[in-house]
């Protein structure tokens, strides 16, 4: 399920999904989509992990043995995945169909890789991450957008000024 940046909020009031692919080069809305899924996440009680960073099978392995190692009283967890490129190995899908199959609610994974080119966008795994997961493409603010987005962030915070000051 795709949904924007300027959805999520609500998305994450109405439902806390458990799992997340965040792409794009926009730093700071991506930083910004991290903190509302983990500040959520913190209100139904899971505990951020460390962030991995996953390139290689050996290391989504022992993603996978962390999230898999579940007991009566063990913790929910959000882990935090960064991945350098765009391709994960067929090792690495399997290992993410495996979670989507489980249903795990103890687990939420968000997934943060460089933006998407047209033709990676039709690759197996970001299709796959489509159908099981919430994906959320990042994009530059275009120059016509900026004076709204400012005057949304000020009215997050609190605060407010004119149209000439945000202009």
């Amino acid at each position: 399920m795709q949904i924007k940046f300027e959805e999520l909020a609500k998305a994450i009031a109405n439902k806390l999904e458990n799992s997340y692919l965040i792409t794009g080069d926009e730093i700071w809305q991506q930083q910004q989509c991290i903190k509302l899924i983990s500040d959520a996440a913190k209100k139904n009680k899971f505990q951020i992990n460390q962030t991995l960073h996953l390139d290689k099978d050996d290391a989504w392995q022992q993603f996978s043995l962390k999230s898999n190692n579940t007991s009566l009283f063990s913790n929910k967890n959000l882990y935090k995945i960064n991945l350098t490129k765009n391709k994960i190995s067929k090792q690495a899908l399997k290992i993410l169909e495996q979670y989507w199959s489980s249903n795990d609610n103890d687990t939420i994974i968000i997934i943060i890789c460089p933006k998407l080119s047209a033709s990676e966008k039709k690759l197996s795994w970001v299709q796959k991450f489509d159908k099981n997961a919430v994906v959320l493409q990042i994009w530059p603010l275009f120059p016509n957008q900026i004076p709204a987005w400012i005057n949304s962030r000020l009215k997050h915070y609190n605060f407010s000024a004119d149209n000439q000051t945000i202009n």
